[in-house]
């Protein structure tokens, strides 16, 4: 492990976390005094029997010193507490487990033990990036609260962290004083800028922000009614602000195969690196909104029991953002390197833009359209050796792939209305994430055989799995 430890074999973070960690304080400040100013700006210009406070210079200059003022015994204050907290912040790896330890009131101490590490990330927010510094995320099993954030490190520091926990992880022998080597990669995917461009655009978020600005040029030209800015403006920068989010979080976004597992690369200001290892997914998800048909695209979630439910534009869940169906093939064989089926091809191809029985599915039967008229005939599931493949949707086609030795437990439901037309809903329980594994409106008799057929193949391929040690067999 890089940098300096005591004699018990702590390390402490990098010197100037605690400024890194204190500009958060300005910012909120800024957006206070901001916000109060645009209010008093709004209400003295569309509302005639506003006054203004304070309405004399002095008392202006009086109330900005008594803000300066209190910003400064905020900042004095936060710099303080953060300076302690990162006196107090430690981490350590002994064993097979890594240990942090913080807290300046409460002492608290995390362990995250590796057998159990789902995906390690790197995380270079845009100031820290300018002092060259990096957050190390460790991903356990657990769900959220369960990980463990070191911030923030040395880039050197935090890719060693990376490379030693994850070789220790995977159960890869190598020589301690040179550190764990760094595995080859091989580039599968890149986002081309003008494609994610394209898509964004034919995302939700333009919508949006049309809708939002001609509510706002309604109420100000049309209507005359300028009290409707304060609440129609905040929603067109909100638009404004998830597409960019949108952009800016899954640019350059770069999909990699090594030794170590898939690497993940993306973000604009904010970059972030993921490392997720074989055999750590859950769940895979591909979906395509509607208004992707025309081009072709499709997008690749998946379900890491460490991730948990992120929010959209965090990026976590992402696998690949905006795929063809070729591009999507390929990164799913880095997860599910076999399909399980003598022709995996138009299986997978089925699953995407097929009906019926197309490629060997099961499908919901005709009687099921009195309950889903759009989507019954792609409503269907295919079960091969290796894993479940779910397919459903005709606006927003999905498919759904759960690997047989992930399979948590199954859940058969039936409605009043299901019972009175002789069908069933399959639900194929997983880890929290974006992928929720279901057979909607199955026969009775089909939904039956996919209980007891998956639950004897999950059951034999967990006892054949054993431990997740990847690397072990390559050396």
């Amino acid at each position: 492990m890089p940098g300096r430890a005591d004699e018990h074999g702590w390390r402490r973070m990098h010197m100037i976390t605690p400024a890194l960690k204190s500009w958060k304080i300005i910012v909120a400040f800024v957006l206070f005094m901001t916000q109060t100013r645009f209010d008093d700006f709004v209400s003295h210009r569309f509302d005639p029997g506003y006054v203004d406070q304070p309405r004399f210079p002095g008392q202006f200059f009086e109330a900005f010193l008594i803000q300066i003022a209190v910003f400064a015994g905020m900042l004095a204050l936060g710099t303080v507490w953060a300076v302690l907290s990162w006196r107090m912040t430690k981490y350590r790896l002994q064993g097979d487990t890594v240990q942090m330890q913080s807290g300046v009131l409460f002492r608290q101490q995390r362990r995250a033990r590796l057998d159990r590490l789902q995906a390690v990330d790197i995380n270079q927010p845009l100031l820290a990036r300018v002092f060259g510094l990096s957050e190390v995320k460790i991903e356990v099993a657990g769900g959220t609260g369960a990980d463990i954030e070191l911030s923030y490190l040395a880039n050197a520091d935090a890719q060693q962290v990376r490379r030693t926990l994850l070789a220790r992880a995977a159960g890869l022998s190598y020589d301690e004083d040179q550190g764990a080597p760094e595995a080859p990669q091989h580039l599968v995917y890149r986002l081309e800028t003008d494609r994610l461009v394209k898509s964004v655009l034919l995302g939700t978020g333009p919508v949006s922000i049309v809708i939002a600005a001609a509510l706002l040029a309604l109420a100000l030209l049309v209507m005359d009614m300028p009290a409707g800015v304060p609440i129609v403006l905040p929603m067109l920068l909100g638009a404004i602000g998830a597409t960019w989010a949108g952009f800016a979080g899954r640019y350059g976004f770069e999909v990699a195969a090594s030794q170590d597992g898939v690497r993940l690369g993306y973000g604009l200001l904010d970059r972030r690196k993921q490392t997720v290892p074989p055999g750590r997914v859950q769940a895979l998800q591909i979906h395509q909104p509607v208004l992707w048909r025309w081009p072709g695209w499709w997008q690749i979630r998946i379900n890491v029991a460490g991730y948990g439910l992120l929010k959209p534009n965090e990026g976590g869940n992402i696998l690949a953002p905006v795929v063809t169906q070729d591009e999507a093939s390929q990164i799913v064989a880095l997860i599910v390197a076999d399909l399980g089926t003598p022709n995996p091809m138009e299986v997978f191809s089925a699953g995407l833009v097929g009906t019926g029985h197309d490629g060997g599915y099961t499908p919901a039967p005709a009687r099921s359209r009195w309950l889903d008229l759009i989507s019954w005939r792609r409503n269907g599931f295919c079960l091969t050796d290796t894993v479940l493949l779910a397919r459903a949707g005709r606006l927003t086609r999905r498919l759904i792939l759960v690997p047989h030795a992930k399979v948590q437990s199954l859940g058969l439901s039936q409605g009043p209305l299901q019972r009175l037309l002789r069908l069933a809903s399959v639900a194929v329980h997983s880890t929290p994430g974006p992928a929720n594994p279901r057979v909607e409106h199955l026969s009775v008799a089909d939904a039956a055989w996919l209980m007891s057929t998956e639950e004897v193949r999950s059951r034999q391929a967990r006892a054949v799995a054993g431990p997740v040690r990847w690397m072990t067999d390559s050396q």
